[in-house]
C-alpha cells in the first residue's frame, strides 16, 4: 500500500468508518469468512508502523525492490 501512495493510516480511517456505518449489525466472527471489523482494525493499526518503515527504507536504498542476487 505504501509502495503504491497510499497513507496505510486512512486505511485504518476507512474500516472504522465502515464499522460506523455497519449500524451495528454484526455476523459472529466464527460464522463468517471475513474477520471483524474490530479484529481487522487492530491488525490493520499493527501493520501501519511496518508499512512505513519499509517505505522509508526502500527510499533511504536500504531495501531492494527487485528479486534477489544470490
Amino acid at each position: 500500500m505504501t509502495f503504491a501512495g497510499y497513507d496505510p493510516e486512512e486505511a485504518v480511517a476507512f474500516w472504522e468508518r465502515m464499522r460506523e456505518m455497519s449500524g451495528g449489525s454484526r455476523v459472529p466472527e466464527v460464522l463468517s469468512d471475513h474477520p471483524s471489523d474490530e479484529r481487522r482494525i487492530a491488525q490493520m493499526k499493527g501493520w501501519v508502523p511496518w508499512a512505513k518503515g519499509a517505505k522509508q527504507a526502500y527510499e533511504r536504498g536500504q531495501v531492494s525492490g527487485g528479486s534477489r542476487e544470490r
